[in-house]
């Protein structure tokens, strides 16, 4: 809809719906987009979950959203000549967007989230196909993005090896045909040579983006800052001499009569940098992100030594460095840094903690190896990073469900630490949309047991609107000579949200047991967590 807005007032010369647009893109990018380019937040509504509600292990950033965000960025830069819209198209065309095709072509993301355990892979195709028509489409118009016209003014959006003709008017009035040539390994490299070679001798100005990640901005309205930033001037020289253009609008311009085999050399800073996010976005508390140039990097599990990432604590002043490895997912800039394995904590300022060499991959390219835990976001405070969970009697038992359950059944005793019912981090199980109905989960041990304690967190949305609420009821049940009996629990069964349910019951020996919940009428739940002992 707003693409086709832009479209209306650039066409038609209308401005009703400028500020309008203006305003929400604005606080898209300044409280409600991905470090990745991503957007929308939530696959419940296929939406947004509201300002800095930017979770990472359950982010929804369908791949179709970042289609669409970008076409629509794009537009607000051919409507208005801003080259802050061009730096959110690039962000999310390396990163989010890029992210939704296999390196084989041939396997897709619906979502992209920014966290896994273990339990995403690519698809060969979905029920509701959307994503991977719309990829095809893209790539087919991707072309588009890289230059632009407006009157005798040239434009270098983007930066690939590309070359494009254009048509342009001398001071006579004739049309003079202009061939720029793009040669540059961008993104691994920031050097970019741009030839320009008119028909004949032709006055233009020629207007080369200068991206606000060269210039100490992580991302356009401060969502995403960098830690610190050492400036690293951008060189641009015309035929082997260094000039100083004037800048507009993030444009370095440069006017003047053009000849055939001038050429313009671009040399663009490429030092990683540590990005932190707002105060105000919880998930990204404490961490810090990987970025060079224009990608986004993430930890990966085969590529450590440990593939516990989701374990890890990364200072803030570890030293990285880059290199290009031609062997590795079609051939990427990896960098390698240093953290620690936090195997257990002692207090909250302490803890054993096991060294690690780490090397990161773009973010793009991850999944293509199968199912793995990746983290984006690094903690660098010891307060946000999860120890390694130690075995229980649930980790070590077989569990099952009752038929409708939806989600990994490892969830129930992943262990993750769960911060309210309806916390879309933490991993669960639910039944929606089974309303009204009674269900189970069941932990079938390898041998004999006696437990005589069970814990259980709820997965409650009300908050969210969604369909899911505490059960009307729950109970524990034993196995007892193949038959299932209910346990004895004198104080009875506590039953509340955002919180851990526990109850005690008359010891048994058993080798399986179970859980039994009756849900609310007109409304499904789940189960975030269910520990016993």
């Amino acid at each position: 809809m707003f693409a086709g807005a832009a479209d209306v007032a650039a066409l038609t010369g209308t401005r009703e719906y400028d500020e309008a647009m203006k305003s929400v893109w604005d606080d898209i990018v300044s409280s409600q987009m991905y470090i990745t380019g991503g957007v929308g937040a939530t696959g419940s509504n296929e939406g947004f979950g509201g300002a800095y509600d930017l979770p990472n292990y359950s982010a929804y950033c369908e791949t179709c959203s970042s289609i669409a965000f970008l076409w629509w960025t794009q537009r607000m830069f051919q409507l208005t000549g801003d080259s802050r819209y061009l730096d959110v198209v690039e962000l999310t065309l390396y990163n989010a967007l890029n992210a939704g095709l296999s390196l084989s072509g041939d396997r897709y993301f619906y979502p992209n989230p920014l966290e896994s355990r273990k339990n995403v892979e690519r698809t060969e195709w979905f029920f509701c196909a959307c994503c991977p028509p719309n990829l095809t489409r893209f790539f087919e118009g991707m072309p588009a993005l890289l230059y632009a016209k407006k009157g005798n003014e040239l434009y270098i959006n983007q930066f690939a090896a590309s070359k494009t003709q254009i048509e342009n008017t001398n001071s006579k009035g004739q049309k003079v045909l202009v061939l720029i040539r793009q040669e540059t390994g961008f993104p691994w490299d920031g050097r970019v040579n741009i030839h320009v070679d008119p028909a004949k001798p032709n006055t233009f100005a020629l207007k080369i983006r200068i991206p606000g990640w060269a210039k100490g901005n992580a991302v356009p309205l401060d969502l995403y800052r960098y830690f610190a930033y050492t400036d690293n001037p951008v060189s641009i020289r015309l035929n082997g001499r260094a000039v100083v253009p004037k800048f507009e609008n993030g444009f370095a311009v440069i006017e003047r009569k053009w000849n055939k085999g001038d050429v313009v050399e671009l040399d663009l800073p490429m030092q990683t940098q540590r990005v932190q996010a707002d105060n105000r976005v919880e998930a990204d508390a404490g961490r810090f992100a990987l970025k060079r140039g224009p990608l986004v990097y993430c930890l990966e599990g085969q590529d450590q030594a440990d593939d516990r990432v989701l374990n890890l604590l990364v200072p803030d002043t570890t030293t990285i460095r880059s290199k290009f490895d031609p062997t590795l997912l079609g051939g990427v800039q990896t960098l390698s840094l240093y953290g620690f394995l936090v195997k257990k904590k002692i207090t909250p300022n302490e803890a054993d903690l096991q060294k690690l060499a780490l090397k990161a991959i773009p973010y793009y390219a991850w999944a293509n190896r199968g199912r793995d835990n990746m983290a984006v976001w690094l903690p660098h405070s010891l307060r946000v990073v999860n120890e390694i969970a130690k075995p229980t009697l649930a980790t070590r038992s077989r569990a099952s469900a009752s038929e409708g359950a939806n989600g990994d059944l490892k969830n129930i005793a992943d262990q993750f630490p769960t911060k309210r019912s309806a916390d879309h981090e933490s991993p669960l199980v639910h039944w929606w949309p089974h309303f009204g109905t009674t269900e189970w989960l069941q932990y079938d041990f390898e041998k004999a047991e006696q437990v005589g304690t069970a814990r259980v967190y709820w997965f409650d949305d009300e908050v969210t609107n969604g369909g899911c609420r505490v059960p009307k009821s729950w109970r524990i049940l034993y196995l007892d000579n193949g038959v299932w009996k209910p346990v004895y629990a004198p104080d009875g069964y506590k039953n509340a949200k955002d919180q851990w349910n526990e109850v005690q019951f008359e010891p048994v020996k058993t080798t399986a047991l179970r859980l039994e919940m009756t849900w609310q009428d007109g409304v499904s739940g789940g189960v975030h967590e269910w520990e016993v002992d």
